[in-house]
């Protein structure tokens, strides 16, 4: 009896339970799908091209080694302000005056040497060949003094532009190559934000088009620029593309904020349609043909409509045909989307 008592339990649980599932399924199915809606209005609407962009100095200098020498002294950090004609490096000034004083003994001697030759020569006892030759090396003699001379007045460094001191990797009593990079010299004024631009899109972009600018360093601020500069050679890319250099002038930014090299993204404003109907590019559908869920407010059940896209940016979609202004539309639609399901908003 108790058995039964208990499977009569169980037996009924398990029906409340389906008279529940089937209950909730009705008031939900009368409720509907919820959805996010927006209607077809019309505004104005700006296309644009998106692109990563990467800050570059237009004008920055980077100092090699003037000499073959030893770092004697170092008188910049990384990051310093510096300005035109200050001494940034300074070589071992002693080690290049002794190449001077060998080069003008080793002068001396080849010029005396050749004015022994020449009075043996006016004695019959040296040729012509022996004074060229000789003439030869006092030239010789000459050139080496001349380049040591040279040497020892480049021994220090100095700025060839006002700017920032970047990319110093040095130690005093290093000894160094001419010709090797020492550091390099940035104007900060000269920023810019450089993108590369599709050559589908290239055409579309002119200098003074607005922009709007993000970068990874200042999360959650946007600043404006216009462009200054776009490129005419392309740039293949690694993935075999072709890109176009757009420079684009930063607007209301202390560019000392700024640093070569930053990232972030770039908004290109080509062309503002006035007045035209728009819905959000994630309200469009693509299938066997490009439709969007219309809601019918009265039954709030959805059709498929087909319509015609014309321009667009990265939100709104012109549409030519298929709606007019007002109708209601679903954003991002579900999968369980239907024709004719109901839905709520």
């Amino acid at each position: 009896m108790k058995k039964r008592i208990i499977l009569l339990a169980l037996s009924l649980l398990v029906l409340i339970g389906v008279i529940y599932g089937v209950l909730n399924f009705y008031l939900r199915s009368l409720k509907g799908i919820r959805v996010k809606v927006e209607e077809a209005k019309k505004r104005d609407l700006n296309l644009t091209i998106l692109a990563s962009q990467q800050v570059v100095a237009k004008n920055k200098v980077e100092i090699v080694a003037p000499v073959n020498g030893k770092i004697a002294e170092i008188k910049v950090s990384e990051g310093k302000k510096v300005q035109k004609n200050d001494v940034l490096v300074v070589f071992n000034k002693e080690e290049l005056q002794y190449q001077v004083d060998q080069a003008q003994g080793a002068y001396e001697a080849a010029v005396a040497q050749r004015d022994k030759i020449k009075k043996a020569k006016d004695k019959g006892q040296a040729t012509e060949e022996d004074l060229k030759a000789a003439e030869g090396e006092v030239k010789r003699a000459q050139a080496a003094l001349d380049l040591a001379k040279l040497n020892l007045s480049k021994a220090e460094v100095r700025a060839p532009i006002d700017g920032i001191v970047t990319s110093l990797k040095l130690s005093v009593g290093t000894d160094v190559m001419a010709g090797s990079p020492l550091l390099t010299v940035i104007d900060p004024s000269s920023y810019v934000v450089r993108a590369e631009i599709d050559e589908a899109d290239i055409r579309k972009v002119n200098v003074g088009a607005e922009a709007e600018i993000t970068f990874d360093a200042f999360p959650g601020r946007i600043f404006v620029g216009k462009v200054k500069e776009v490129g005419v050679s392309f740039i293949q890319t690694e993935t075999g593309s072709r890109v176009f250099p757009v420079d684009i002038q930063i607007i209301g930014l202390d560019l000392n904020e700024l640093r070569e090299g930053l990232s972030g993204d770039v908004e290109i404003k080509t062309r503002r349609l006035s007045s035209v109907l728009v819905i959000p590019i994630d309200a469009v559908v693509e299938d066997s043909f490009t439709f969007v869920f219309q809601v019918n407010r009265k039954e709030k059940t959805v059709v498929k409509k087909k319509v015609e896209l014309g321009n667009s940016n990265d939100e709104y979609v012109e549409v030519k045909k298929g709606l007019k202004d007002g109708d209601l539309v679903v954003v991002n639609p579900p999968s369980s989307l239907t024709e004719g399901s109901r839905v709520s908003w």
